[in-house]
């Protein structure tokens, strides 16, 4: 019989993955994690990086193979699927309702305990996962990739976790027999809430405000924007000019309202960017919201993580960064105003899903719904959403032409790229 309980956080922007609990699984509920086989000192895990995430595969039950997203930015392991879990016959002991993106809608998620879950050479035997009870990630419309599930901290926790995003491989690491932290590092002063890593930065506006001033913020590899602040949360954040306003993400619980623009600089340690693409959440904080909630300013996400070789002792509870080749890559944003979702079984249909005003794209007559057959003569069938996604942060001035299927007729339009931020 499933028992019902107290009322859980999660909030799901767009393409972007921040989990948040109102509080701790009970001490009979704690995750065990993923164990390192007593003869190895670590164990080397493959990734595929595809559109700013960080997929892993997890095999549940020693059934079959399923993608995961490996997030630092989520407490705990979450499968999106619930058809897998029921297909698997695994036991809901109990029922939690979950807050959704616009901190609002009611939704339910059940808790499933002693799962056993496998990655590369490591098993967790006992694992407690929460299950969704309907997929509302919608990660293969608007990230046109395919993910079953959340991989969260409570798997690995216990361990010194090694991200090399140039070689797509985590490495995890025994606290006990780990060799040490090369000089190349950089060590960067962080604080563990909740399991999850959080990095105080020194944030300046764009070049219409002047001042900065010192964020904290989540490390999050579920995340694939640079950086993203409540706007409501710092002085600085709530006074941005020159942003592109409009829905910012489509997550749990509808449309995310919010801003996008440049940050004139963001700080941490030894390391400065500019130019970084910051996207600003309007919401609402009640008053009744929990702490670790409200006691955060943003998120730094993968394309900025990305820039290093990464090692997150989480045992000790710190954060040690080596530039890697990508470090000093600019940042690139949208330069054609289309928003593209995707489709079909192997996620090569693309329709435009929302357009921004005055853009160039709206300009040269591109209307929502859309669908996409070709970009600059290569058809949809050979593209992904990233591919679409990279020509069109394309170069200032560079011609696009997108041959379209509107309502049965088909129609080639073009225009060129633009800097809208």
């Amino acid at each position: 019989m499933v028992r019902k309980t107290k009322v859980w956080t999660i909030s799901s922007i767009w393409i972007l993955i921040v989990v948040f609990f109102a509080q701790s699984l009970d001490a009979q509920y704690h995750l065990k994690g993923f164990s390192i086989p007593n003869k190895k000192n670590s164990i080397e895990v493959p990734f595929t990086y595809q559109n700013g995430f960080i997929l892993v595969e997890v095999i549940l039950q020693d059934a079959f193979p399923l993608k995961f997203l490996f997030d630092t930015g989520a407490e705990y392991t979450i499968l999106a699927e619930k058809s897998i879990s029921d297909l698997l016959r695994l036991k809901y002991e109990r029922t939690f309702k979950i807050l959704g993106s616009d901190l609002n809608k009611e939704l339910l998620a059940f808790l499933t305990r002693n799962v056993k879950m496998s990655m590369g050479r490591m098993t967790a035997r006992n694992e407690d996962i929460l299950v969704l009870a309907e997929n509302i990630f919608e990660f293969k419309t608007f990230a046109g990739i395919e993910v079953h599930g959340i991989l969260g901290a409570s798997s690995f926790r216990h361990m010194i976790v090694e991200i090399d995003y140039q070689e797509e491989k985590i490495v995890f690491h025994k606290k006990s027999s780990f060799p040490g932290i090369k000089k190349s590092y950089t060590s960067v002063p962080i604080s563990m809430e909740r399991n999850k890593p959080i990095l105080t930065a020194n944030f300046s506006a764009n070049m219409g405000i002047g001042g900065d001033e010192n964020v904290k913020l989540l490390l999050d590899t579920g995340a694939n924007v640079p950086f993203l602040l409540r706007k409501d949360s710092t002085e600085l954040a709530s006074q941005m000019v020159d942003l592109l306003p409009g829905n910012i993400a489509s997550g749990i619980g509808g449309d995310l309202i919010g801003y996008v623009g440049r940050s004139h600089s963001l700080e941490f340690e030894d390391f400065e960017f500019s130019g970084v693409v910051t996207n600003y959440q309007q919401v609402t904080i009640k008053d009744d919201y929990p702490d670790f909630l409200t006691s955060r300013n943003g998120i730094i996400g993968n394309p900025i993580l990305s820039r290093f070789d990464l090692i997150l002792d989480y045992v000790s509870g710190k954060l040690y960064l080596r530039p890697n080749k990508s470090y000093r890559n600019k940042f690139k944003y949208d330069r054609s105003g289309l928003q593209l979702i995707a489709g079909g079984q192997q996620l090569s249909a693309f329709t435009i899903y929302n357009i921004l005003p005055n853009s160039p794209a709206a300009r040269a007559g591109f209307k929502q719904g859309d669908e996409v057959l070709s970009i600059n003569g290569v058809g949809s069938k050979f593209l992904t959403l990233e591919g679409i996604t990279s020509r069109l942060q394309g170069k200032v001035g560079k011609k696009v032409t997108l041959k379209i299927n509107r309502n049965g007729s088909v129609i080639k339009k073009r225009f060129r790229l633009e800097e809208l931020i």
